[in-house]
């Protein structure tokens, strides 16, 4: 029998490892996973209006996440929405008197021209929000953030909104007259042409606050920081009109 030499041996097993692994990278490479091009959405999908949508009169929805939901002119009156995320929501034209919206999240909301007479926001923030047209009459406003919220034209008679963060935001023309806003961050607030009879702003910061034809007869300003207000055809508590500071 004719005997093969070593070296010829050792070189046929090199050459044949060689081939195998090559075979199995061409393997590797046909069946690796291709990266993941999918794109991730920019921002969550609307939340689905609950079923009690358009009439949820005395619902319980208490801490609900309904962040960008649509619900213009849903009737709401006496529902708990408490601690509910509602951020973008939109409320608009919707009914909201006796409603509990206590620690709940309204920032960017749209309520605009709601009828939330009674209305319990405590605790709650609504930066940014648009009240613009609401009828908040009596409402409890207290202790909440409402920086660069919208209140133009809004009713607020005899509410409740003491200790409030309102710097920025816009009460131009709004109604009022005998509200509690002790303590309040008024900071560049729009109050130009506002209604202040008879509310009581003790403590309150008005720095910057554009104060431009609003009437604050018989308001309280005890305590009230107003060095740096603007004043122009202002009505002072004690019935004066001035351009200078009350």
């Amino acid at each position: 029998m004719r005997r093969i030499a070593p070296s010829l041996v050792a070189y046929s097993s090199l050459a044949l490892a060689a081939v195998a692994l090559a075979a199995c990278g061409s393997d590797t490479a046909a069946t690796s996973t291709p990266a993941d091009t999918t794109t991730a959405p920019s921002r969550q999908a609307a939340a689905a209006p609950p079923a009690c949508y358009p009439n949820c009169i005395d619902a319980q929805l208490v801490g609900l996440k309904l962040a960008g939901v649509s619900m213009p002119n849903a009737d709401l009156r006496g529902a708990n929405l408490q601690k509910a995320n509602l951020t973008g929501a939109n409320l608009s034209g919707a009914k909201l008197t006796g409603a509990d919206f206590t620690y709940a999240i309204l920032d960017r909301a749209n309520l605009s021209g709601v009828e939330a007479d009674r209305v319990q926001l405590p605790a709650a923030s609504f930066q940014g929000t648009n009240f613009r047209g609401a009828y908040l009459h009596s409402s409890s406003i207290f202790g909440s953030k409402a920086a660069g919220a919208d209140f133009s034209g809004a009713t607020l008679r005899n509410a409740g909104m003491s200790d409030l963060d309102l710097r920025g935001a816009n009460l131009s023309g709004a109604n009022l007259t005998l509200a509690q806003m002790e303590a309040n961050n008024l900071s560049r607030a729009n109050l130009s042409g506002a209604d202040l009879t008879d509310a009581t702003l003790e403590g309150a910061l008005l720095d910057r606050t554009n104060l431009t034809n609003a009437n604050l007869t018989k308001a309280n300003l005890q305590y009230a920081t107003t060095g740096k207000a603007i004043w122009s055809n202002t009505t002072c508590p004690n019935g004066s009109v001035t351009s200078t500071g009350c």
